[in-house]
C-alpha cells in the first residue's frame, strides 16, 4: 500500500507590526507573501520567526529609556508588547516543530503501520454507501471485493438515502444492504465473507480506530457525507467510519459522485484531499475501449482496489497497455 500525506497546498503568511507614537499617531507594516511549493510552509516559518525576531529587536532598541537611552534586552519585560511577541514567537516555533515531525516522521510511521497490515495478505474492507445516484458502482465494487482472494472480511453499511436510491436505480421490491448483495449474484461462500451494519449502529466495531481496517470506501459518496467528513461532523456510522479512515491514516477512497460542481463541493473536497483521502469520483475511462456499462464498472472497482493495495484480479485488459503489448 503506498503512503498517503497531506497534499502540496499555498501557504499565505502574513506579519504585521504596529508602531506606537504620540497619541493618535500610529503606523502599522504589513508583510504577506504567497508561495505553492512543498517546501514553501516550513521556509516561510522560519522566515517568520526571524522577522519576529528581527522586528522585537528593532523595537527593544528604538524605544526610548526615561533615562535617555535605548532599552537593551535586559529590560524587554518593560514593553507592554513583550508578552504578546513572546506568543508569536512561541507559536511558530511549535508550528514549525509540528511541521517537520509531520515531514520526517510521518511517512516512516505510515509505511509501518499500513505495509504491515498488507502483508498480512487477510485485508479487512469497509464499503460504505451513501445516497447519492450510481448504485451500479457499489454492487460491482463488492462484488469485486467479495471474490478476491486476499480480502477476509468486508463491512457493508448502506445509508438511509441510499436505500432510497436503490429502490430506484435497481428496481427492487426492497431496499437496503441484504438487496444490494443480492444483485451483486454472490456466492454462499462470497456471502459469508461480508458482515453487514445498520447506519444508526454507531457502537459497530469499525466505528472505533482500534479495529483495524486495511482501507474504507465510500462510493459512491453524496455531497451530504462529503459534508459531513469534511467539518468533523460523524451523526451516523458512515460518517464515523469515515472520520475513523482519515485520524487513523489508512486509505479513504472518496467515490464523489455530484455535477457540476459548486464551490462549496470544491472546498469540502480540497479539506479531504488535504487531510489525505483519495478523491476517485467515477469518471469513464475511454482508453480501455469498448461502450458496455459493464467494462466501466470493472475499470472503476479496478482503480478503487488500487488505492485500497489490493491487485485486482484479470484486468490487464483494462489498463493502458504496455509498449509490445497486443491491443
Amino acid at each position: 500500500m503506498g503512503v498517503r500525506g497531506p497534499a502540496p497546498s499555498c501557504l499565505l503568511a502574513t506579519l504585521s507590526w504596529k508602531k506606537r507614537g504620540e497619541p493618535g499617531l500610529e503606523s502599522t507594516w504589513a508583510l504577506s507573501l504567497t508561495l505553492c511549493e512543498p517546501a514553501v510552509p516550513l521556509f516561510l516559518l522560519f522566515l517568520r520567526l526571524f522577522l519576529y525576531l528581527f522586528l522585537y529587536r528593532q523595537a527593544l532598541g528604538s524605544r526610548p529609556h526615561p533615562g535617555g537611552k535605548a532599552l537593551g534586552v535586559a529590560t524587554l519585560d518593560q514593553l507592554p508588547e513583550a508578552a504578546s511577541f513572546r506568543w508569536m514567537v512561541g507559536g511558530s516555533i511549535v508550528t514549525l516543530a509540528c511541521l517537520l515531525r509531520e515531514s520526517l516522521d510521518f511517512p516512516a510511521r505510515a509505511r509501518f503501520s499500513l505495509d504491515t497490515i498488507s502483508d498480512s495478505m487477510s485485508e479487512t474492507i469497509a464499503l460504505l454507501v451513501s445516497g447519492a445516484s450510481g448504485m451500479s458502482l457499489p454492487q460491482a465494487l463488492l462484488g469485486a471485493l467479495a471474490r478476491h482472494p486476499d480480502v477476509e472480511r468486508i463491512h457493508l453499511v448502506v445509508s438511509a438515502g441510499a436505500s432510497q436510491v436503490l429502490k430506484h436505480e435497481l428496481a427492487r421490491d426492497k431496499t437496503g444492504a441484504d438487496d444490494l448483495i443480492d444483485a451483486a449474484g454472490l456466492g454462499t461462500d462470497e456471502r459469508e465473507r461480508i458482515t453487514v451494519h445498520r447506519d444508526s449502529e454507531l457502537d459497530a466495531a469499525i466505528a472505533s480506530g482500534s479495529y483495524r481496517l486495511s482501507g474504507t470506501a465510500i462510493v459512491p459518496c453524496s455531497a451530504g457525507t462529503l459534508g459531513a467528513l469534511a467539518t468533523g461532523s460523524a451523526r451516523t456510522l458512515v460518517h464515523r467510519v469515515g472520520a475513523v479512515a482519515l485520524k487513523e491514516r489508512w486509505p479513504l477512497v472518496v467515490g464523489f459522485r455530484e455535477t457540476p460542481l459548486s464551490i462549496v463541493h470544491l472546498e469540502n473536497l480540497r479539506r479531504l484531499a488535504y487531510a489525505g483521502a483519495v478523491i476517485l469520483p467515477p469518471m469513464p475511462a475511454f482508453y480501455i475501449g469498448g461502450s458496455s456499462m459493464d467494462r466501466f464498472l470493472a475499470h472503476y472497482s479496478m482503480r478503487v482496489m488500487d488505492r485500497l493495495g489490493l491487485a485486482a484480479v484479470d484486468s490487464e485488459d483494462l489498463r493502458w497497455p504496455t509498449p509490445g503489448t497486443p491491443s
